[in-house]
């Protein structure tokens, strides 16, 4: 009887969506810098907006950036925001200066707003 083949390695899925979401919601007009999160299959956009961007074209730019995350098929919801707090919270994060934990704040928080 032959030896079992070793399962693969496994693949790190979510860091490959963060890096290709992150590098599409960056070209979006408007957009200065952004930071992904990806945890299971939900995307957390954090959008840094250039200042001279109106009010009115905020939910545009919002817009753009989901449609851009939504088609990868390993992603079932995507969650934007441009709120300059929230996307410190999650800068925080990623740089390890803020608890894991603030996630759950940042969900809801971007969730309530109702993309």
């Amino acid at each position: 009887k032959p030896p079992a083949t070793p399962a693969p390695a496994p693949t790190q899925p979510g860091r490959d969506n963060t890096t290709i979401i992150t590098e599409r919601v960056s070209t979006v007009e408007g957009v200065e810098d952004a930071r992904v999160i990806v945890l299971s299959r939900i995307a957390l956009i954090a959008l840094d907006l250039r200042p001279d961007i109106p009010l009115s074209q905020v939910k545009i730019i919002k817009s753009e950036a989901a449609s851009r995350a939504k088609d990868l098929p390993e992603i079932d919801e995507v969650l934007v925001t441009a709120n300059p707090g929230l996307f410190e919270e999650v800068v925080k994060i990623l740089e390890g200066d803020a608890p894991l934990e603030r996630l759950e704040y940042i969900y809801e928080s971007i969730r309530d707003q109702n993309l």
